[in-house]
């Protein structure tokens, strides 16, 4: 194999291994600033809004290939005794109860099986697709777009020129097999360290964000806060129309 030849190989390579290089920490996290709730639910003794959800791609997004999404929801305890919250679960739009998860693996094989159960329903998921009213609302919000990376590798030369390619090839797919490893260690660090760990319990007056992470969840329904005191749902049958269902 000529040097040329040997330099376009070793070069598609390494843009391969980048584009599927997994789910990996940005250089630079999308900025978010909030402005106003999503939904909002209220009862006497406490006070839930939906603030965002950083899905793939988003406001927010600190995460690139991100096969999840971090909810963010602020609780506020009006009352004069203290109040308690236990976990936070979904509805999705079959009808589907979905519990948070506290790490990268979990989220992802959960999101896996999200997706053949829609396929078995003859819809289609996508990452980061979002309706009308969550596309509207994100103009509250700073935000810039990252454009995912994109390599096409092309094949053919002579036998010899594959063979040589591959020898020449294997040291950096162990390269990039480690870093994958490294770039979902770090992911996973970050998910631990965000996520919030329940039981939560509010002083009389306190208000508190909770970032909880759930597998991509098409279309959710409502948002279920389970309180010490039973259970105060928030409707995002609107809000959250068509988040994940592409057209």
């Amino acid at each position: 194999m000529n040097s040329r030849l040997a330099v376009g190989v070793l070069s598609g390579i390494v843009l391969a291994l980048t584009a599927c290089a997994g789910s990996q920490i940005l250089k630079e996290p999308e900025a978010l600033q909030f402005l106003e709730p999503l939904a909002v639910a209220t009862r006497d003794d406490v006070a839930v809004a939906l603030a965002w959800v950083i899905v793939r791609d988003g406001p927010g997004t600190w995460a690139g290939n991100a096969d999840w999404d971090e909810y963010l929801i602020v609780v506020r305890n009006p009352g004069a005794v203290p109040l308690e919250v236990t976990s936070v679960t979904l509805h999705d739009s079959l009808g589907e109860r979905v519990s948070p998860e506290s790490n990268r693996r979990a989220l992802v094989r959960a999101s896996r099986q999200a997706v053949r159960r829609y396929r078995d329903a003859d819809l289609k998921v996508k990452a980061g697709s979002f309706g009308g009213a969550m596309l509207v609302a994100s103009g509250a919000f700073l935000w810039y777009g990252v454009a995912a990376p994109i390599a096409v590798v092309g094949a053919g030369g002579t036998a010899l020129g594959v063979a040589t390619g591959a020898v020449i090839a294997a040291p950096i797919l162990v390269f990039g097999g480690i870093m994958r490893a490294v770039n979902h260690r770090k992911v996973n660090d970050e998910i631990v360290r965000r996520h919030t760990v329940f039981p939560v319990t509010l002083a009389p007056g306190e208000e508190r964000m909770l970032s909880v992470f759930f597998p991509l969840t098409p279309s959710p329904q409502r948002i279920d806060i389970e309180l010490g005191t039973g259970v105060l749902s928030i409707d995002t049958a609107a809000i959250l129309t068509g988040l994940h269902l592409p057209d």
